[in-house]
């Protein structure tokens, strides 16, 4: 919301209303309408209506005031005559000065020059003076507003139309102005720069009651909230200052969550209601959005009622909506304390909340669901017991949790991925001008282009969020660099879990290599690290020296440790001649990604001119598109006649175009037999040097070192591929070849 519009129509509302004061509907924003803050905005559109509106309410009780000031309603007189049609209408009788009310029955017929007494005469029944002392004492009785004239009616009939009006106002704010997902509105808000106030009011789980450098927010001495106190300061580690950085971090300063928590505080009692006004419109001013979480001091009471309860929540929503703030409701944390089991708070005050905010069309931030989610999925070994050890409060990462589920909600920036996902960069925030080439053979069949640049720069910064500890692999287009690559000049990927502040910089670098513009690895796989299960944030950084870059895509896989089954003669083979090249098409292949040092081993039984394409890469080319031919890169362990094992690499796509070249092979025959284990290891060496070392059961048989001049080989990619001689291979051979692969 447009703070500063809102705050400008509610106090001005004389600016918005009409010249001619009347009631009108509010308009209310519709799925289609165009997102857009300002006074003329549609966000705003609504809040001008309401102020129209409590303009003609103003102007209604300024009428209702005067003419009470002024006292009956003066018709005429008796020398010019009138006919009175109400009880509160008075006629003047010149002669002696004295004004004069009909008593009798209605309407009363009074011909121009007479007199009281020659029109029915005084007393009961008839006409009564109206003198100063008379009508004071009129007016103080408590039916005294049903003598006041106002319009065509009194002014008791006014004053009850008028609160029949601010009410239905209130209920019109309530169930019409912001129905739908309120967080979106936020998200949409401060991504266009809106000034944007949260106030998260609640109990000790906001308070942040087990959090370190924690302060309680103080109490007088009949527990109400003395107020005027920043509690973020005092409360550094609770979920809603740690909200308030992930936001700002999205978005800048034009957002801020206040902590207004307060320990052992609850709603049932009233005291949420009592203290609104000290806790927060006195500390912070008035929010544009107020977060309730109260609930498990609520169903704590050994008398606990649900209607009660439920009566207490509506009127707190209620007077944070007339003092013009909206509502969004969070359910209460799991716990396992024994005056708050699951039947009290899942079964019951999260219930009741969910119930509400369905009845008035408000949002709901389920944390409760959230929590047990995050405690049900995890994989690791830090138990619900360590992040609550007083079975009530969550510490320092419990509420780093719900501060990154609630950055979720409201950002619309966040990714949720699952295993085998995949995301472009160009989804990501970019801070510099970019060009997208469409012509690369990678899975997206495009990459990111930046051409200009400042040295160690951020450049893409996106936010992704997983339910369990996954890994993150980023793929790389030929390096990333359109030049040599080198130790002192490759980008960086930073990845922070913004629920610890964990932090991998991974560079992206794959050994020194040189640049072949006719054959680039478009998919080189590099593992940048472990995803802890929450919100994690990418940052990509910009090499030492400056070329162009071309920046691929992220994609998210399981921790667990793989084994993989191939079955040579079920494969999609094409080629010419009688080489042959068969491999999965079209499905998600199980990939291997570089790291560090990296391992695989392969237990093989293949018939001799016959290869296992261990590594699978797509290639591109600056000179012509390569996506439609789906052209790729392999490493290859290769059975000679001989029995010797070679290192291939092979360059195929789908046209059925085959080349192979010998990297290394071993130095004696025979090292090859069925069933053999071959330990596959990579890494860069002392000399930023890709080097590949092969073992045959047990046996170092082959060690290979890059040459750093020549183009980069396939240190990571996808596996199952199969190669063959068919001149020398019949089909038999190859069905009763077969393949099991170990990997991580």
């Amino acid at each position: 919301m447009n703070n500063n519009a809102t705050t400008e129509a509610l106090n001005n509302v004389q600016d918005y209303a009409p010249d001619v004061p009347e009631w009108r509907p509010v308009r209310l924003i519709m799925r289609n309408d165009t997102v857009g803050g300002g006074l003329n905005g549609n966000l705003n559109k609504p809040i001008i209506d309401l102020a129209k509106c409590m303009a003609y309410i103003k102007k209604q009780n300024e009428d209702i005031t005067q003419q009470a000031k002024t006292g009956f309603v003066l018709l005429s007189s008796f020398e010019n005559g009138a006919t009175l049609t109400l009880k509160n209408e008075l006629l003047l009788y010149k002669a002696n000065g004295q004004y004069y009310r009909w008593t009798g029955d209605l309407p009363k017929i009074v011909e121009a020059d007479n007199t009281p007494q020659s029109t029915g005469g005084i007393g009961g029944r008839a006409w009564g003076s109206v003198g100063d002392s008379s009508l004071r004492n009129e007016l103080l009785q408590n039916d005294g507003a049903k003598i006041i004239g106002h319009k065509n009616g009194t002014v008791d009939s006014a004053l009850a139309e008028n609160e029949n009006n601010i009410f239905n106002l209130k209920n019109n704010i309530l169930q019409n102005s912001d129905k739908g997902n309120v967080l979106l509105k936020i998200g949409a808000n401060i991504a266009n720069n809106n000034n944007c106030l949260i106030v998260v009011y609640g109990d000790s789980t906001t308070d942040g009651t087990g959090t370190s450098g924690w302060t309680q927010n103080p109490v007088d001495s009949a527990n109400n909230a003395i107020g005027g106190i920043d509690h973020n300061a005092q409360a550094p580690n609770s979920w809603p200052v740690k909200l308030n950085s992930i936001l700002q971090d999205m978005f800048g300063k034009c957002i801020n969550v206040k902590n207004a928590g307060y320990g052992g505080r609850d709603i049932y009692s009233g005291w949420a209601f009592r203290n609104y006004k000290t806790a927060v419109l006195n500390t912070y001013g008035k929010p544009d959005y107020v977060i309730v979480a109260f609930g498990l001091n609520d169903v704590a009471y050994p008398d606990f009622s649900v209607k009660t309860f439920d009566d207490e929540y509506e009127k707190l929503l209620n007077l944070i909506i007339e003092n013009g703030s909206i509502p969004i409701l969070a359910t209460p944390d799991p716990v396992s304390d024994n005056h708050r089991t699951p039947l009290k708070v899942q079964g019951t005050a999260c219930n009741i909340i969910k119930d509400i905010a369905k009845r008035k069309g408000l949002t709901v931030l389920d944390l409760n669901s959230f929590l047990l989610t995050w405690q049900f999925k995890r994989r690791n070994n830090a138990r619900w017991g360590y992040h609550q050890p007083d079975r009530l409060h969550f510490t320092n990462h419990g509420h780093a949790m719900k501060a990154t589920y609630v950055a979720k909600e409201i950002s619309g920036i966040v990714y949720s991925l699952e295993n085998g996902d995949k995301i472009p960069a160009w989804t990501f925030s970019q801070t510099l001008p970019t060009e997208f080439i469409n012509t690369i053979n990678n899975f997206f069949s495009g990459c990111l282009q930046f051409k200009s640049y400042s040295v160690k720069q951020k450049i893409i910064t996106g936010y992704i969020w997983v339910e369990r500890d996954s890994f993150l692999t980023y793929y790389s287009v030929n390096r990333d660099i359109d030049a040599m690559s080198s130790s002192n000049n490759y980008p960086l990927i930073k990845l922070t879990n913004l629920s610890n502040n964990g932090t991998i910089e991974r560079p992206v670098y794959f050994g020194d290599a040189g640049q072949d513009d006719n054959i680039m690895l478009s998919e080189m796989p590099l593992a940048v690290g472990a995803l802890s299960a929450g919100l994690n944030k990418i940052e990509y950084i910009t090499p030492q020296l400056r070329s162009e870059l071309q920046v691929g895509y992220f994609s998210i896989r399981s921790l667990q440790q793989k084994f993989k089954a191939i079955n040579p003669s079920g494969l999609n083979y094409f080629g010419s001649g009688s080489l042959q090249v068969g491999y999965e098409l079209f499905t998600d292949i199980d990939e291997f990604h570089f790291y560090n040092y990296n391992n695989m081993k392969m237990q093989l039984t293949i018939p001799k001119s016959s290869g296992f394409l261990f590594l699978i890469s797509r290639v591109c080319s600056k000179y012509s598109d390569l996506t439609l031919k789906d052209a790729h890169a392999g490493l290859m362990i290769f059975r000679n006649d001989d029995n010797s094992i070679g290192l291939n690499e092979i360059l195929f796509d789908m046209s059925g175009s085959i080349s192979c070249r010998e990297l290394a092979k071993t130095a004696k025959k025979d090292v090859y037999k069925d069933n053999c284990v071959i330990n596959y290891n990579t890494f860069i060496n002392e000399n930023n040097r890709h080097e590949i070392r092969i073992n045959a059961d047990g046996v170092n048989v082959i060690a290979y070192t890059h040459d750093s001049s020549e183009r980069p080989l396939l240190s990571g990619g996808t596996i199952g591929g199969f190669y063959y001689d068919r001149s020398k291979v019949t089909n038999e051979m190859i069905s009763s070849s077969f393949i099991n692969v170990y990997y991580s």
